[in-house]
């Protein structure tokens, strides 16, 4: 499971989204900066009023949103400061499969319908009932910052397993799975999927017709 495509934030071997941290106001906490690449410079995920409330001293860097607008993340800190902080990079941000070769791990891409959400819990079994395992995605995050907005796009998306690491959407038609929320568990108990979707109560379906029961 990863964040997927539909947000702002981009990452590539080429181009990796960035999260740069420590203490840079000296405060005794860590303060974290992620960024991503535009044309190959690396700007704030962040809004102005976001990185100020992070680190107060920035204010004095950058008075006004338009002094912000453009700013990249060099302008944002001096040169030692970027060189001691920690970095870590993404690269990847799809979900996907991994085929494990002998410890080693070869990735193959999923259909546009995985990339819809972040995806925070996976449920395996043979849903279409043909004899193969298939893969039901499950996630979103409503709470992300503001510049990203709510990534909610995924209803349960259950992806019917077609041979030599080929997955294809089901239809919520289909299935009659549709979930509204953050999810963060599913679980298959005896012939029901039982769902856990932060703030609301317990979801169930049949495993056999995924419809919803009470």
């Amino acid at each position: 499971g990863n964040l997927g495509l539909n947000t702002p934030i981009r990452a590539s071997e080429e181009q990796p989204a960035t999260l740069t941290y420590d203490d840079f106001d000296q405060n005794g906490t860590l303060d974290f900066f992620m960024s991503y690449a535009v044309q190959g410079k690396m700007y704030p995920a962040y809004s102005r009023d976001e990185i100020c409330e992070q680190v107060p001293s920035l204010r004095k860097r950058f008075t006004t949103y338009k002094a912000y607008a453009d700013a990249s993340l060099e302008a944002c800190f001096d040169e030692q400061q970027l060189r001691q902080a920690k970095v870590k990079r993404i690269t990847e941000l799809r979900t996907l499969v991994l085929e494990n070769k002998a410890g080693t791990f070869v990735p193959h891409a999923l259909p546009l319908a995985a990339q819809y959400a972040p995806v925070y819990t996976i449920l395996t079994d043979d849903f279409d009932h043909n004899g193969t395992t298939d893969l039901l995605l499950m996630g979103n995050n409503s709470r992300m910052r503001m510049r990203i907005g709510k990534v909610d796009a995924n209803h349960g998306v259950v992806l019917s397993n077609r041979g030599n690491w080929q997955f294809e959407e089901m239809s919520s038609a289909k299935t009659g799975l549709f979930v509204r929320g953050d999810v963060r568990d599913v679980k298959k108990v005896g012939g029901r999927i039982v769902v856990g979707v932060s703030g609301q109560k317990v979801l169930t379906f049949n495993s056999r017709t995924y419809r919803i029961t009470p």
